[in-house]
């Protein structure tokens, strides 16, 4: 099955090519990283969220990465990359947001002109919460299947925020190191921690699987998964694990990461707060004017 689920191949040339009103009127805006980096301080400077700056920095990185090699930016690039966003299974938030940065940082730049108004019109279902208990169930039917990919792929977007489409990167090399290093702007790196007990299972599944190097989940042709290849082989496992099958997708897993943190992060804010009511109990009965 998973030969019908291969990677789509999209012509980057897509995003420099102006129309002949461009052409003529040279229409268009040399992107620079400088662009970017200075947009990014501008959000900083003016009191945006870190969360929401960090999430800008990842989605004008993905643009311009996506951008043909002279890097120009003309009336129809935002709407081209929209639709390779959405043939690649992007969902129509993210594809929204990522548009939303790019308007933004034209309108920083003096280029208003550049921005698009057409958004992702597919209507997205909100995204069904996944227990800790059907999390486990699944791991637990995927082992006793002794289906090891599916094992793997469920672990890793539950333990670690990995995008999708950065799977290609958990590669041998990144999980010996111990960390996947995500492209960031002006050449940088985020470095994402593997966590040890999914490093020694992914490496000892590429051992067994004789991957020496390179992306470690790979299609039957040795190319590595998609989107859809992950989607589809999550989702067997939820039927298999008697699981709601619309709960078998990396965002799910994503989310139960997340409010897994939050619930930690949680419990030790309120263990700190225990902690300092006490130091200052011990400190009144020890020195308060009272005393």
């Amino acid at each position: 099955m998973a030969e019908a689920f291969e990677q789509q191949s999209w012509p980057y040339e897509v995003y420099s090519q102006p129309n002949v009103m461009d052409k003529q009127l040279g229409r268009g805006v040399n992107l620079k990283w400088e662009d970017i980096e200075g947009f990014i301080q501008h959000m900083l400077n003016s009191g945006f969220k870190l969360g929401t700056v960090k999430q800008y920095r990842y989605c004008l990185n993905r643009f311009y990465e996506d951008l043909a090699e002279d890097k120009t930016v003309y009336a129809n690039s935002i709407d081209a990359w929209r639709d390779k966003m959405l043939s690649e299974g992007f969902a129509p938030r993210t594809i929204n947001t990522s548009i939303s940065a790019v308007n933004r940082l034209l309108g920083y730049l003096g280029r208003r002109d550049l921005q698009t108004t057409e958004r992702a019109k597919t209507q997205e279902p909100e995204v069904p919460e996944l227990s800790r208990a059907e999390y486990l169930r699944m791991l637990s039917t995927a082992k006793n299947l002794g289906k090891e990919k599916a094992y793997l792929l469920t672990k890793v977007f539950a333990s670690m925020i990995l995008p999708v489409q950065e799977l290609k990167l958990l590669t041998v090399e990144a999980v010996k190191k111990g960390f996947v290093e995500l492209p960031a702007f002006g050449g940088k790196v985020d470095k994402l921690p593997v966590p040890a007990g999914l490093q020694q299972e992914l490496l000892s599944y590429a051992r067994r699987n004789n991957i020496a190097s390179g992306a470690i989940f790979r299609t039957r042709e040795g190319k590595p998964m998609w989107r859809t290849n992950v989607t589809f082989v999550i989702g067997n496992l939820c039927e298999e694990a008697r699981v709601p099958v619309e709960k078998g997708n990396p965002r799910c897993l994503r989310q139960l990461y997340q409010s897994t943190m939050a619930g930690i992060e949680e419990n030790v804010a309120r263990l700190v707060k225990q902690e300092y009511s006490r130091l200052l109990d011990c400190e009144q009965a020890y020195i308060g004017w009272e005393n």
